[in-house]
């Protein structure tokens, strides 16, 4: 019998079947939170880490991205693997698709790949290269914005590749900002501006939604994988 994987989605027929099951095993209330979730939930808007190296700092970062909605982070990990801290995350990491890139050139290949999805990359700076979040225009295509670390920065790589950048003004001694706050005061930014402009189609496509929800209601349901085993089981015997 087919093995249940979380992130492969059946074909439509068998996914709302596994859905119309599990519906008993979850409250009206809870469904009715994954579709208000859902439906703020934008790719629009991608964050992208590069080497973090403190695990509570990135998974500060992973936590803010998914409150304001972003559904995709991408992890460039390549000279420290990304291990999210569980007492940070707080379990949002499983609400949202990270992907890691771990390859040499990760930073060149996700920026090269990015623009031919139509993304604008966009650098954060300490310096004054670039627009202050509130006078970014958000209306000129898709955003992925480069996060890097706190002591370093981001690398030549992605501030010479990038399209844009962002800077926070900083009005007192301190010269930057700790990457959580920062990722907070950008993307609060430019997620409040998106979903203001109607010219823009933010959501998520209908097949992209889908694919969530049934993913989302699996992790609502406890042991989802044994029980959607045995009623596989049932309707064989069934027959």
């Amino acid at each position: 019998m087919e093995k249940i994987n979380i992130d492969n989605e059946p074909n439509k027929n068998r996914a709302n079947e596994h859905i119309n099951y599990l519906r008993q095993f979850m409250t009206e209330r809870r469904i009715e939170v994954l579709n208000k979730v859902l439906a703020e939930r934008t790719e629009y808007v991608t964050l992208c880490l590069e080497n973090i190296y403190h695990s509570q700092n990135a998974s500060a970062v992973i936590r803010t991205a998914e409150a304001f909605g972003l559904q995709k982070v991408h992890v460039i990990d390549e000279l420290l693997p990304f291990e999210p801290s569980l007492g940070v995350v707080r379990g949002t990491d499983k609400w949202l698709d990270i992907v890691n890139h771990s390859e040499k050139e990760a930073t060149k290949n996700l920026i090269t790949n990015l623009k031919k999805e139509g993304y604008r990359i966009v650098a954060t700076s300490p310096h004054d290269l670039g627009k202050a979040p509130e006078e970014f225009d958000i209306t000129k295509g898709k955003v992925a914005v480069f996060m890097g670390s706190e002591k370093q920065g981001l690398s030549e790589t992605a501030l010479s590749m990038a399209d844009e950048y962002i800077t926070i003004p900083m009005n007192g001694f301190v010269e930057s900002l700790n990457i959580s706050v920062c990722t907070a005061i950008i993307l609060n930014s430019l997620t409040k501006k998106l979903r203001k402009e109607p010219s823009i189609k933010w959501e998520l496509t209908q097949e992209q939604r889908d694919r969530l929800f049934y993913k989302w209601v699996l992790l609502s349901v406890k042991d989802y994988e044994r029980i959607l085993l045995k009623y596989e089981k049932d309707k064989i015997n069934i027959k």
